[in-house]
């Protein structure tokens, strides 16, 4: 099982990797997933 900080850890990292800035304002999980979609896909 993993612990809570592990998991925060590696979102973290991912975040970081995507170059997804850490906000207040959006959940960085969704922008996450928005930048990999739009990288994928090309979209824009």
């Amino acid at each position: 099982m993993l612990g809570e900080r592990t998991v925060e850890a590696h979102v973290r990292h991912v975040l970081l990797e995507l170059d997804v800035p850490e906000s207040d304002e959006g959940n960085g999980r969704v922008l996450a997933v928005l930048t990999h979609l739009r990288t994928v896909h090309d979209w824009s």
